[in-house]
């Protein structure tokens, strides 16, 4: 009988510490996602994989829609790019289905350069825009993307 309490005790510890941990990690998630302070932190560590880029300021949270202001990218070999700004609004639910909804997406004020290049032959075969566009884990549905100044 004292096994049987014993493993009684250490189930009920058990389950106190896993709902402890999904709370923590609850918590974790609504100050990164749900909090300025946390999309700024998460946004400037997304762009530490890509040292040649960078932005001016970040507003909002991923959370409710995040906007971004004066991004920039320069590779060093002529390519560069500019984007005064994005809005960005996401609706996490459709996350469950493996679906990325983006109900709003806003880019204004691009502009782009690239390095001269030789001239090459022209191609009687058609472009596969297919081809072009990688293998995602999962499907990404734009509502209302709007384009200005680019």
């Amino acid at each position: 009988m004292k096994r049987v309490g014993a493993l009684i005790t250490t189930i009920r510890w058990g389950l106190r510490l896993l709902v402890l941990i999904l709370l923590l990690a609850l918590v974790l998630l609504v100050l990164v996602f749900g909090t300025q302070s946390g999309t700024r932190y998460v946004l400037n560590m997304a762009l530490g994989f890509v040292p040649q880029a960078e932005v001016e300021s970040i507003h909002g949270s991923l959370w409710d829609g995040v906007t971004l202001e004066n991004i920039r990218y320069d590779d060093g070999a002529g390519t560069t790019a500019e984007v005064g700004h994005v809005r960005l609004a996401l609706s996490w639910p459709a996350l469950s289905g493996a679906r990325l909804h983006v109900p709003e997406l806003l880019v204004a004020a691009v502009r782009i350069r690239l390095p001269e290049s030789e001239p090459t032959e022209k191609s009687d075969a058609p472009l596969d825009l297919a081809a072009l566009i990688p293998k995602l884990p999962l499907a990404i549905q734009i509502d209302q993307l709007n384009l200005r100044d680019v």
